[in-house]
């Protein structure tokens, strides 16, 4: 187990999605870096995921595991993100969506690539397919990362965009196998919580699906914060669920407004007026 000065918090977000975190909770558990703990993001579950929790802790006691939550009131992701970075103890803080599993080597190469000025974005990797994904939550089917099964499965049509799998250090290539890319993709993200404090975290104005993470992001430019791309290294593998819907022309409406903005600080984040941080 490899040690760093940083303390690690992964925080997870979820939401009705217990059968899918069970898997998940089992790639951490096979990282090769265990020196962390693990912030669940509750948006108001009511499928089980506590006693999913529960059990991870049975299994796993040498990784602490937090378990935040809020009463289901719609989309309320950016509350339950900002209660969960509270909670959380970590200097360095990793984010994921509660429908990937890891690559082995994920939290490692995360912390490998870490940098006080940027802002680390592996947005999102395979694709299983719905049948698929059916057969491996239910145990049917044994998943492997190994990039030869990842290509076995494309050819059986179980796993969409193999080669999001491989892992390519080298600067060289990777200049032309990973576009640099400059937006915030929530799935699979990390920083320093300076970065996160110094732009007052997620934006709790944001009640609905499409741009709370991009918002973020384009905060955290404007605060100078730069953006490198850990695809094709922090990998993941995404469970399939039912394209969420959004109302896009709306979104992309408010998009161009955040765009507009020239501001790093939100009003209603971390810190709230007439409220501290600690609050």
């Amino acid at each position: 187990m490899t040690k760093y000065r940083d303390n690690i918090s992964l925080i997870i977000a979820v939401y009705n999605q217990s059968r899918n975190l069970e898997l998940v909770l089992d790639s951490v558990r096979q990282q090769t870096n265990q020196n962390i703990e693990i912030v669940i993001a509750d948006d108001g579950s009511t499928d089980g995921t506590e006693k999913v929790i529960e059990q991870f802790r049975v299994d796993c006691p040498h990784i602490p595991i937090i378990f935040v939550t809020q009463e289901d009131e719609g989309f309320r992701k950016t509350m339950i993100l900002n209660k969960a970075i509270k909670r959380s103890r970590g200097d360095y803080l990793i984010f994921l969506d509660g429908d990937m599993l890891l690559e082995k080597r994920f939290i490692d190469l995360h912390l490998q690539y870490r940098e006080p000025s940027q802002v680390l974005c592996g947005y999102r990797g395979v694709k299983l397919t719905e049948a698929y994904t059916e057969k491996v939550v239910n145990g049917e089917k044994l998943f492997s990362t190994h990039p030869i099964n990842l290509l076995v499965q494309r050819i059986k049509g179980n796993v969409e965009n193999p080669m999001r799998g491989l892992i390519l250090h080298n600067r060289f290539i990777r200049k032309f196998a990973v576009p640099a890319r400059d937006s915030l993709s929530g799935c699979n993200f990390s920083l320093y919580r300076k970065a996160l404090e110094a732009v007052n975290g997620f934006n709790e104005d944001i009640l609905e699906y499409g741009f709370d993470d991009y918002e973020l992001g384009h905060r955290l430019k404007i605060e100078g914060y730069k953006f490198f791309n850990i695809s094709k290294m922090c990998n993941t593998y995404h469970l399939y669920h039912p394209t969420r819907k959004t109302r896009r022309k709306e979104v992309a409406e408010k998009i161009a407004r955040v765009d507009a903005s020239t501001n790093s600080w939100c009003e209603n984040g971390l810190s709230k007026k007439g409220s501290s941080y600690a609050s």
